[in-house]
Formats: C-alpha cells, sequence, structure tokens
C-alpha cells in the first residue's frame, strides 16, 4: 500500500510539475507578445477630422483583442468606431456607427472581442484630452494562469501524497500456515 501510495505522489508530483512548466512558459509567451503587440497602440494624439471630429491614431486590433479608452472629462464621449466608417460619422450619425462598449467605468471605457482597425472618435470644440491602449492574449493570459496554478497545486499534492507513502509504517501481514 505504501509503495503504490508512494509511486501515485511521484506521478502526480510529475503531472504537475509540467502543467506548471506549461503554463509559464504560456504565461511568459503571452506576456511578451501581449507587450509587442501594444507597441504602437496606445498614445493619446487626436487629430482633427472633416465633420466637426477629433479622432484617434488608427488602432489594429487582433482576435480576441481589448481596447481601452479613457477621457479626463465626463463631458466628452468617446466612440469606437471601425475604421471604414470614419469619412460618414458625424455627430448626428455616430451611435449608428459606434461599436458597443463592454464596460463603462466612470470616464473609462472598454471594448472586448475585437478584431479590425477602429478610431476613437469624439465631438467638441477643442481637442480632447484622450488616452487609448490596444490589449490582446486575454484568453491566452487566463489559460496560462489556470495551467500555472492547477499545476502547482498537483505539485504541491504529488509531494504531499508521497510523503505520506514513503513515511507510512508498513503493515504487519500476518501468516497462516497450515500444518
Amino acid at each position: 500500500m505504501r509503495k503504490k501510495m508512494l509511486i501515485v505522489g511521484v506521478v502526480i508530483l510529475a503531472v504537475g510539475i509540467i502543467m506548471a512548466e506549461v503554463g509559464w512558459v504560456v504565461l511568459t509567451h503571452s506576456l511578451t507578445s501581449t507587450l509587442a503587440s501594444s507597441t504602437g497602440q496606445e498614445g493619446s494624439a487626436m487629430y482633427v477630422g472633416q465633420n466637426g471630429d477629433f479622432y484617434s491614431s488608427l488602432l489594429t486590433a487582433g482576435p480576441g483583442s481589448e481596447i481601452i479608452v479613457s477621457s479626463n472629462s465626463s463631458n466628452i464621449h468617446p466612440y469606437l468606431i471601425p475604421s471604414g466608417d470614419l469619412s460618414v460619422v458625424n455627430s448626428v450619425n455616430v451611435a449608428n456607427y459606434s461599436i458597443a462598449g463592454s464596460l463603462t467605468q466612470g470616464n473609462d471605457y472598454g471594448y472586448s472581442g475585437l478584431n479590425g482597425t477602429y478610431y476613437v472618435v469624439t465631438f467638441g470644440t477643442s481637442s480632447p484630452n484622450i488616452s487609448y491602449i490596444v490589449a490582446s492574449n486575454f484568453g491566452t493570459l487566463v489559460t496560462a494562469f489556470i495551467l500555472l496554478g492547477l499545476g502547482v497545486i498537483l505539485a504541491i499534492g504529488g509531494v504531499s501524497v508521497a510523503i505520506i507513502g514513503a513515511v507510512l509504517k508498513p503493515q504487519k501481514v500476518l501468516y497462516l500456515t497450515c500444518r
């Protein structure tokens, strides 16, 4: 019994270590990819448009990306517009072309599950103070954290089971002999 328990503990430990290593590799790769894909995808520059609007630099979002837009004023509402619609957007029809936000918190607006090119557009008499960033790979980051966490838990459990198997005293077996 104790030998079996020791073997089970070592197997669980090995599986946990492998899962934790895979999670760590996926996590570091995802963080590197997220930071690399965000290069040039953050800023605060706003340009004057032809319809009384102000628009951001072109934002490119890969599959599953998120765009976060922050404004320093509650009087300014930033809209996320697909790049192909920028020329037809004006203050009257902007709501028809804007992407629905997935999260609004005060003056911060979040848009998730995006894929394509977009502009942040506002309307007003002066250039607004708005910042924006494109972030990607959040699904992969969540997967990496789950793998890493489960791997660590399994490794700890494997060590515990292996120690219990090694420390258990052997059971005394009575042998009956027939004469």
